[in-house]
């Protein structure tokens, strides 16, 4: 039988791993460097899973995995929520499902600054591929001069 101490430490083993891969990925998709940041296991509501080596990069990024399931773990955009607005960067999260493609949940709003109309689109999600948030995170870094709006959590009370 296996102790909640040590399912605690294999699953913080397992999400340092996706972390590392996501990173890898991002890295690849952006040529921009990302690291796992190791804060996130002494604070609650830290500044995000990876932290860009760019400081313009748009979002705070928080990373979560699931053997199974369908969509983004409960909670997980509050949580994002919660962090980028300690981080004045839009919120994100990058989830994967079991052996499915990594999903990215961005707010509208910033697929909205990217097209020069944020202003216009106050609340909802998106979930894009890795290969779109990438694309979109470039594009706003190219384009966006003025910080992120703020961007309510769509289960605030």
């Amino acid at each position: 039988m296996v102790s909640p101490s040590q399912r605690g430490r294999s699953n913080q083993r397992k999400g340092g791993v996706h972390e590392r891969k996501i990173a890898k990925k991002l890295g690849e998709l952006t040529e921009l460097t990302f690291e796992r940041n190791l804060e996130q296991r002494k604070f609650a509501d830290h500044l995000g899973d990876l932290i860009c080596s760019d400081a313009k990069f748009p979002f705070a990024i928080e990373v979560k995995f699931r053997s199974r399931g369908n969509g983004i773990p409960s909670g997980a955009w509050d949580q994002a929520c919660r962090m980028a607005r300690k981080s004045s960067q839009w919120p994100s999260v990058i989830f994967q499902n079991g052996r499915t493609a990594p999903r990215c949940r961005v707010p509208l709003a910033s697929i909205g600054a990217a097209q020069g109309g944020a202003a216009m689109i106050l609340g909802g999600t998106a979930d894009l591929s890795l290969r779109d948030y990438a694309d979109l995170a470039l594009w706003l870094m190219r384009v966006s001069k003025a910080p992120p709006v703020h961007v309510p959590t769509p289960f605030a009370s």
